[in-house]
């Protein structure tokens, strides 16, 4: 089985918004709505949507959809981070299942990468794969250090 586990928790602060990061809208759809349809595409069987902050609204936008939910709680004496996020969706995960981690603020993901990474990631029977991007100015994202040659470390 597949499934994607889609993070959607983040406050968006830069957004300078009370809205939800994830229900902003790009040409019309909430920018949520874009990576859960390209994870669908891509034959997932189960999509997890981790919210945090505003989660109630996204929650109610997609009520009719079947996604299942998983709150991540919030507050001082809780972690933040990808780490705890995904924690969140654990009890979702069947074994043998192969799990796709999307950001719900990427409304640019297409069907057709998350598909090929999956079958990249089974055809080489790979224990974890990670898609990258090599960007000219990567000021604001997280690094991935390859090695020289810049293919990928195994």
């Amino acid at each position: 089985m597949n499934i994607s586990i889609i993070l959607a928790a983040g406050e968006g602060t830069r957004m300078k918004s009370k809205l939800s990061k994830v229900l902003h809208k790009v040409c019309g759809k909430p920018i949520l709505e874009y990576v859960i349809k390209a994870s669908r595409g891509a034959g997932t069987e189960k999509n997890v949507v981790v919210v945090g902050h505003g989660g109630d609204m996204v929650k109610e936008y997609f009520k009719d959809d079947p996604i299942v939910f998983k709150d991540q709680p919030i507050g001082e004496d809780v972690p933040y981070g990808t780490g705890f996020a995904l924690m969140q969706a654990v009890d979702h995960i069947e074994d043998n299942s192969t799990v796709i981690i999307l950001y719900g603020d990427t409304p640019l993901i297409t069907e057709l990468t998350i598909n090929k990474l999956i079958n990249y990631h089974k055809e080489n029977e790979f224990q974890a794969t990670v898609l990258t991007a090599i960007l000219d100015n990567p000021t604001g994202y997280g690094r991935i250090i390859r090695e020289d040659a810049g293919i990928y470390l195994k």
